[in-house]
């Protein structure tokens, strides 16, 4: 009982003692001294200038794509939907032949020919803008899709 309690004391002991020693080596590493707060000139050495504060580096986001799900509508016209992976992320903006036509994820049922979609990302605000030229609406063809990144 008696050896267990001085193994504990011992233990004890080196963790402040650890504790401590840790705590210089921060202090010395960081040149902490609560009279002279940002004194330190790490670069003074080599030549570079330093300043007081240090930008804050941002991580750099990745760009994103989508595409542009065209389906026939019954009556007339297309019905347009954004393809996009965790579409609540993201602020859309329609034109449909230079009218304002929604901002949702889709477009029911259009009968316009030329398609002018703008999609923001919310984190950073970061815009990629298709243009599509659709066929008459009342036989499929081939769309045109031109993409511009903003």
């Amino acid at each position: 009982m008696k050896t267990n309690l001085i193994f504990l004391k011992s233990i004890l002991l080196l963790c402040a003692i650890l504790f401590l020693s840790c705590e210089d080596t921060i202090e010395e590493f960081y040149d902490i001294n609560p009279d002279t707060p940002q004194q330190v000139e790490p670069f003074a050495e080599s030549g570079i200038s330093s300043s007081t504060e240090l930008p804050i580096k941002t991580p750099l986001l990745k760009p994103f794509f989508y595409g542009i799900d065209k389906s026939s509508c019954t009556q007339q016209g297309y019905t347009l939907k954004v393809l996009i992976y965790k579409p609540y992320n993201y602020q859309y903006s329609w034109i449909i032949d230079d009218q304002p036509a929604g901002n949702g994820i889709q477009v029911h049922c259009t009968t316009g020919l030329k398609v002018y979609l703008t999609v923001t990302r919310y984190s950073d605000n970061m815009s990629i803008s298709k243009y599509l030229e659709l066929p008459p609406s009342n036989h499929e063809g081939v769309s045109t899709e031109l993409e511009t990144v903003n």
